[in-house]
């Protein structure tokens, strides 16, 4: 007799989209545009590190010399590209998440369905 499995395919694509709709929201919604790195770090504190690291190898690649020296649209580009880096790998790290979570509670579910049945 098959035994039905606990499963959440979706989870990983539900968790990655409500990251990536959060982030966009925050991203255009005026005022909060300026804290957007501080509100969705939380959420990325493993890669933080790396991501700081590109971002700012990425930012001395497109602004070399010194920093005194950037326009205001300068700064605004690198902005923007460092905020749809955060919110790619963000989404990417989400459905990773997304995804082991659903594979945990599928074999836990499983096999504590097995014992209930038993």
């Amino acid at each position: 007799m098959n035994s039905p499995k606990l499963k959440f395919r979706s989870l990983s694509w539900w968790l990655a989209g409500a990251y990536f709709v959060w982030c966009i929201f925050l991203f255009f919604a005026g005022p909060l545009k300026f804290y957007f790195a501080i509100i969705t770090d939380p959420f990325m504190w493993p890669l933080l590190g790396p991501l700081d690291a590109l971002a700012t190898w990425i930012d001395n690649w497109i602004l070399p010399g010194d920093p005194r020296d950037v326009t205001a649209s300068e700064e605004a580009h690198v902005y923007y590209l460092g905020s749809a880096l955060l919110i790619i790998t963000g989404t990417i790290w989400h459905w990773i998440i997304g995804r082991l979570a659903s594979l945990l509670i599928t074999a836990v579910g499983s096999r504590w369905h097995r014992r209930a049945k038993a």
